[in-house]
């Protein structure tokens, strides 16, 4: 079974209302919720950032840097390596646009019928933008986030301990690797809150809350 960035169910949803009366046939929000929530997407991101991206690095910059001869396996370890980097780093790149595609177009539709008043504001929309957190799919993208952010910011401090310059394989390798680690975390922490935002509509005292700091 072949992985899809976005689902083709999904595609004509992502530019709003597609039939001739303005309305979007079936259930686009439950579509493209299926769709953000896929585990595969997960999984995806994890081949990416635990695998290619880090046996990437090594290849292309750890062993090149570690000084000594290189060898043919060397060499030929490093091709593989760049082929895997540029293909991990692509992959992340397509995770994070096409996520955000999906949770512009979801957001917008959590949003429409609390904002037109076509729907109320209710106390259990308070309960609900704030259980959507525990949800599996967006309770697990709150964990690994947190993990890699936690990772990154270990790579990135290598920068200031002292006696890792004086190894600049391993050196190199851990801050890009923790630079890349870092930003995928916050991607998808960055997902998480647009998709919690959009829920969070339906709140009455969070609009409240927003709507007066908009107005100070």
């Amino acid at each position: 079974m072949s992985f899809h960035f976005v689902l083709p169910d999904s595609r004509p949803l992502l530019a709003g209302p597609t039939d001739g009366d303005g309305r979007t046939p079936g259930d686009p929000i439950r579509q493209l919720r299926r769709d953000y929530d896929r585990m595969s997407r997960v999984g995806m991101g994890a081949l990416a950032i635990l695998a290619l991206v880090p046996f990437g690095l090594v290849a292309t910059i750890g062993v090149p840097l570690m000084g000594g001869r290189l060898t043919p396996f060397d060499i030929a370890m490093a091709v593989i390596g760049a082929i895997a980097l540029i293909v991990g780093v692509w992959i992340l790149i397509r995770l994070h646009r096409s996520g955000r595609r999906i949770l512009v177009a979801l957001s917008r539709l959590l949003r429409e019928p609390y904002r037109s008043g076509a729907l109320p504001r209710t106390a259990a929309g308070w309960v609900n933008a704030r259980t959507v957190n525990f949800e599996p799919p967006v309770l697990t993208r709150i964990i690994t986030s947190s993990l890699l952010g936690l990772t990154g910011l270990i790579g990135l401090g290598i920068i200031a301990y002292p006696g890792f310059s004086q190894a600049p394989s391993l050196y190199t390798t851990l801050v890009l690797w923790g630079a890349a680690c870092f930003l995928t975390a916050a991607g998808q922490m960055g997902g998480v809150m647009h998709l919690v935002s959009g829920v969070a509509e339906q709140d009455p005292l969070w609009v409240r809350i927003r709507d007066s700091l908009r107005r100070s």
